[in-house]
């Protein structure tokens, strides 16, 4: 073992390379077992072939031994510096002229008080007398990563060190306190969530570097040794919370993605999740390597998400430009951080540092990106503004002729009409669109029509695909118009969630749960409202399994030219909280070429034109069921979607005083 010289044109060198070491994995050596290995046992040094040794999250204890020589006349003194602040014990042992051994005892599990020198990394002041050799031996102990990144300093040199550290390390927090603040105050003066969740990345950042690098211990709690390295962890779990929250936010990922913002809120919830475990446990190793994993994942399933939406999706979006920037050398920083604490990579002063270069480029360009997302907002509202202060204008120049009174009168009709026409447009939009556009099922043909009594109605029908099994729903709620149209709405989503969720349960089950919500729903509305209704599940050979009370199902079946009348049973919805008992499950089976017809009593309850309401007769002026059959059997050969217009057709002479809709399926043959 080559011992380092110690002269005096000493300014700091690295000894790693002088350096022998082993591991104890058991933590039972004592210092006189290592003395006394001279001459018993010998024990298993290794000789060191790098400048920093990273042994990664071991659980044992490494003992380093080296040599140290003064070839001068005179004593020398020099510091030796320890460039890691998160061993938790350090134990140097040093001979004194006599040759026996005292030992300096340090580390992060100590008040930062009792450090030989108090610096955020661990130095050792020595001195070794003239023409003299020193063998000197360290002990390493630490529940985290273990890392030995040794060197000798002259004092002058040191404080130029320690005087450059203290320039770069502050000017680093000062403009991410710069930045916290400037972001902080944007973030109250307009309350965008964007800027409340960068602030919460900056702090949580700053905090996590502070622990990093060990200015957090020599700061913030030098005293609370039970702290220790938990920061670390804990920083990180909000740091991956906040920047995912950011992203989301920032991006608009939900406008462009559902599934890609349903992914990284599960990241979201996975590191509140960490948080509050680490928190309870304070287990540093558990905590340390979960969110290691996370982070990774969260990078990569961050990056993956952006590089989809702008390169697959080709999505036209500057926040995303601007994010995806910011992280690129970031990111790099954070790679090469985690390889050195696990002790893959050495560490360089680009390896050690460059996550703060990165981080300071990373915050000041997601800021600028947030301001240009605000003035790209602030231009848009200008056009807005232009263009109604345009229309504004033409409209006074044209009520300006009008009388005073008149124009206020014409105002508040106008704006009520307006206001109560939009809300049936869209209430009626709403609807249209939550109806299957293009009804279909494998191996059979659908034809499917609806018409409200109002601009909005409570018939439903829909044909879902989930899990392999198709399915089939019909219902009717009572009344029409806007209340009857929301309870259907309401149906209609349960009924897709329901089903979408769990695709294997019974038509009974999903009646059961479907009930249980609009019965909540419709209590909250304080409606008088119920719905028949009627869920048939398609499976193999023609086989159906429905249940729910409803207008009677009607098959025509090809091989008899007959309509046959399936009742079906069980209880409305909507009347009680639990169907539970009260629905069951039945079954009919299509042969090829048969035929089934589905639809609301607006058909079956349809008058004569010209009846008159008190006297009319429900036998001779009522469309009727038997009539339907009738129609239905005549016409029940040709293509489906004739036999939906023949039925239409019959109802030419009759008005309905309710929604409409009937639904055909045909087994092809």
């Amino acid at each position: 073992m080559e011992p380092v010289v110690i002269d005096d044109l000493l300014t700091s060198k690295v000894i790693g390379r002088h350096v022998n070491y082993f591991e104890d994995v058991k933590k039972n050596t004592t210092f006189n077992e290592i003395l006394a290995e001279r001459t018993k046992v010998k024990l298993p040094w290794v000789k060191s072939n790098a400048d920093n040794l990273g042994f990664g999250f071991k659980e044992a204890v490494y003992w380093v031994r080296f040599s140290l020589k003064n070839p001068t006349r005179h004593d020398i003194e020099f510091y030796l510096y320890q460039a890691y602040p998160h061993n938790d014990r350090l134990s140097l042992y040093v001979p004194d002229k006599a040759g026996n051994y005292s030992v300096i005892q340090t580390g992060a599990a100590y008040p930062f008080a009792t450090r030989p020198y108090r610096y955020k990394n661990f130095v050792f002041p020595l001195i070794i007398e003239a023409r003299s050799v020193k063998h000197m031996y360290l002990r390493l102990d630490s529940h985290g990563s273990i890392n030995i990144n040794l060197s000798v300093v002259s004092p002058k040199t040191f404080e130029s060190i320690k005087e450059n550290d203290a320039i770069f390390f502050w000017t680093f927090y000062g403009i991410f306190f710069v930045m916290f603040i400037f972001n902080m105050f944007i973030y109250f003066s307009t309350g965008e969530r964007s800027y409340l969740y960068y602030t919460m990345y900056i702090a949580s950042f700053g905090l996590f570097t502070m622990s990093l690098d060990g200015m957090g211990f020599q700061y913030l709690w030098p005293d609370n040794v039970a702290i220790g390295k938990m920061p670390i962890a804990l920083s990180m779990s909000v740091i991956i919370f906040s920047i995912v929250r950011f992203a989301q936010h920032f991006i608009n990922v939900r406008k462009y993605s559902r599934v890609l913002h349903v992914m990284l809120s599960s990241i979201v919830w996975a590191a509140v999740s960490l948080l509050v475990v680490s928190v309870v446990t304070w287990n540093y190793w558990f905590a340390i390597t979960s969110t290691n994993a996370l982070a990774g994942i969260a990078a990569f399933l961050g990056l993956t998400c952006l590089a989809y939406l702008l390169f697959v999706k080709k999505i036209r979006s500057r926040q995303g430009w601007f994010f995806i920037g910011s992280f690129i050398f970031f990111l790099l920083g954070v790679i090469m951080v985690v390889l050195y604490h696990r002790g893959i990579l050495p560490a360089t002063v680009v390896i050690v540092n460059g996550i703060y270069v990165g981080a300071v480029f990373q915050v000041i360009t997601l800021s600028l990106g947030i301001a240009d997302k605000i003035n790209s907002m602030k231009n848009e509202l200008n056009v807005l503004n232009t263009g109604l202060e345009e229309i504004v204008t033409d409209r006074t120049k044209e009520l300006l002729a009008a009388n005073e009174e008149m124009q206020n009168v014409n105002r508040t009709l106008v704006k009520a009409r307006d206001a109560l026409w939009d809300e049936m447009q869209l209430a009626k939009k709403i609807q249209t669109v939550l109806l299957p556009d293009r009804p279909s099922i494998t191996g059979y043909e659908i034809s499917a029509f609806m018409k409200p009594a109002d601009d909005v109605g409570g018939d439903y029908y829909d044909v879902i695909h989930a899990g392999g099994v198709d399915w089939i729903v019909i219902g009717d709620v009572s009344g029409h118009g806007m209340p009857a149209g929301l309870v259907m709405m309401m149906a209609q989503t349960s009924i897709n969630t329901v089903i979408s969720n769990q695709p294997g349960l019974a038509p009974s089950e999903v009646l059961t749960k479907v009930n249980k919500t609009l019965y909540r729903n419709i209590k909250k509305l304080d409606e008088d409202k119920y719905m028949t209704i009627t869920v048939l599940a398609a499976h193999r050979e023609g086989r159906f399994i429905f249940s729910g009370l409803h207008q009677d199902i009607l098959v025509y079946r090809t091989g008899s030219s007959e309509v046959e009348q399936v009742d079906t049973n069980g209880m409305w919805i909507g009347i009680i909280n639990d169907l539970s008992g009260k629905v069951t499950d039945d079954y009919l089976t299509m042969l090829p070429g048969d035929s089934l017809l589905l639809y609301t009593d607006g058909i079956t309850e349809a008058w004569r034109k010209g009846s008159e309401k008190d006297v009319r007769s429900m036998e001779e002026e009522m469309f009727g069921e038997e009539r339907l059959k009738r129609v239905f059997a005549e016409n029940a050969r040709r293509p489906v979607g004739e036999i939906r217009d023949a039925i239409l057709a019959s109802q030419y002479d009759y008005v309905p005083n309710d929604d409409v809709t009937l639904l055909i399926v045909r087994r092809a043959s």
